[in-house]
């Protein structure tokens, strides 16, 4: 994946890592961890990498001493948008949650091998444009099916 322009600094964006989670930036203002390179996706429906979370305070003491906080995501967008990319990564990450609670919720652990294989659809359908575009051609629900060995019933 090569890049397609600059960073970009934004607080009105979402995103979701290759896990199909949605990306937390609170987490890593409160760790004392560096933050590595997420790969992920952009609600506008980009493939981007993260590498910076800014706050920025400002204080207002003629309002009284009101104080402002934002949070800002730095990130070099990877791609150009992609139609549905967000929603359809969204929709992956549902059907494998669907798909463990299916076992969980009767008390038992997903199979170990399936689970991974999961986990590595969505990973793959963010860093691989070949393996998205596999996955679409199939459709999102059907993919999973096939390759979970279920049934999604809404």
């Amino acid at each position: 994946m090569e890049k397609q322009s600059k960073s970009e600094f934004r607080k009105d964006l979402s995103f979701l890592t290759t896990s199909g989670e949605s990306f937390d930036p609170m987490v890593f203002l409160t760790s004392n961890d560096p933050l590595d390179d997420v790969y992920a996706v952009s609600r506008d429906n980009r493939r981007v990498i993260i590498h910076t979370v800014q706050r920025i305070c400002v204080n207002n003491e003629a309002a009284g001493g009101t104080s402002t906080s934002v949070l800002l995501v730095g990130f070099d967008p990877i791609s150009e948008p992609i139609d549905n990319l967000f929603e359809n990564i969204l929709l992956a990450r549902r059907l494998y949650d669907y798909w463990q609670n299916l076992f969980t919720s009767k008390g038992k652990k997903p199979p170990k091998t399936k689970s991974e294989i999961g986990k590595s659809i969505i990973y793959l359908m963010i860093v691989s444009e070949e393996e998205y575009e596999e996955v679409l051609i199939d459709g999102v629900i059907d993919y999973f099916e096939s390759n979970l060995s279920f049934k999604y019933e809404a």
